[in-house]
């Protein structure tokens, strides 16, 4: 049971990770876009 957990605990981190990642070059094109803009 709580091996479920910490793998869960895990994925969470992971998925947060990753969500941030592509977050970067998002946040990147977009600010670039208004600067043109």
């Amino acid at each position: 049971h709580g091996v479920a957990d910490g793998v869960r605990g895990v994925f969470s981190q992971l998925g947060q990770a990753v969500n941030d990642l592509l977050a970067l070059p998002v946040r990147a094109f977009f600010s670039m876009f208004s600067i043109k803009g």
